[in-house]
């Protein structure tokens, strides 16, 4: 049986994310991402070290070969007239690659169970590892949780709602370009001599595709605050005011909105998002773990019914 395309695509959407509930990261050596990051360092050995212009053109051409390269295989799948039923397997374990919605909320469960059991060497070892970039050896309580819940806040938007809201509008291909770039952007996009020219490609096209996103995932979370027993109006406030406060044009929005949990964020000597008077605790983690399932769960309706008004008009065309 030969089902429509947008049939298909909600098929492949629905058991891509049973998969990554139910199952969370496949291990590294079977996971199709791995890929990415060996393609990645191959190319970043070959780096040169000196120099501005020549470095950022060597980070622009590793993010659009692999773009060509990732983007190439399911190209070639979705030519192949692959009945309806295995292409739904297959494009449910291409799309399960990249969203990785269980590890964000387990990981930040993590850094609740570890403060929740008053073990703050463990709560930072986990928050450094798993969800933020920046030094966490000195931090407090506060400033530990704070990091767990802007992760929390931020992070849907390149690990759930993009990739899929690319995959919706275009399909796999589209779905691991946007995985490879924002791979790329992980890898790569630190401030030090070596990479600061080679990153500023990936970081900037990073910037570019989450640009509108990045503010629809801050709209999906003032609902989702409410959902989740949070200050919807608070969520918007701070949102609206606040969204400039990150150094990331992008980042504020979500994190921003995050004001729906009544708290100070915080990140030392770089922002402070206002939405309460009160530093995060482990509970906070636990509040914002809810937040995000609403929000996911609001992303996915949001992609759902994008895929059946897009492939209804191709119907009419």
């Amino acid at each position: 049986m030969i089902l429509p395309a947008p049939a298909v695509r909600l098929l492949v959407l629905a058991s891509a994310l049973v998969l990554d509930l139910s199952f969370g990261e496949l291990p590294n050596c079977l996971h199709p991402v791995a890929g990415m990051g060996t393609f990645i360092r191959a190319w970043v050995r070959r780096a040169p070290a000196d120099g501005a212009v020549v470095p950022w053109l060597f980070g622009a051409a590793l993010t659009m070969s692999g773009i060509v390269v990732f983007s190439l295989l399911w190209f070639l799948l979705s030519q192949a007239g692959l009945p309806s039923w295995l292409w739904v397997a297959i494009g449910a374990l291409g799309l399960k690659a990249v969203i990785a919605l269980h590890r964000l909320l387990e990981a930040a469960g993590e850094v609740e169970r570890a403060l929740q059991s008053g073990d703050l060497t463990a709560a930072r070892r986990s928050v450094g590892w798993n969800s933020v970039s920046r030094e966490t050896d000195d931090l407090d309580v506060g400033h530990v949780a704070s990091a767990a819940v802007e992760s929390l806040a931020e992070n849907p938007v390149d690990i759930l709602v993009a990739p899929v809201l690319a995959y919706t509008l275009d399909g796999l291909r589209a779905g691991w370009a946007y995985g490879f770039v924002q791979t790329t952007d992980a890898m790569i996009g630190y401030r030090d001599p070596r990479r600061e020219f080679l990153r500023k490609f990936a970081a900037r096209l990073d910037d570019v595709l989450n640009w509108i996103l990045a503010r629809l995932a801050g709209l999906l979370v003032v609902p989702a605050g409410a959902m989740a027993g949070g200050d919807w109006r608070m969520a918007w406030r701070v949102m609206l005011e606040q969204h400039g406060r990150t150094s990331s044009p992008n980042a504020g929005w979500p994190m921003a909105a995050a004001g729906a949990l009544g708290v100070r964020l915080e990140k030392a000597g770089a922002y402070r998002l206002d939405g309460g008077a009160e530093q995060p605790g482990w509970e906070t983690i636990r509040r914002a773990r809810q937040l995000v399932a609403w929000a996911a769960g609001l992303g996915l309706l949001v992609c759902s019914t994008v895929t059946v008004v897009v492939g209804e008009a191709i119907r009419r065309v």
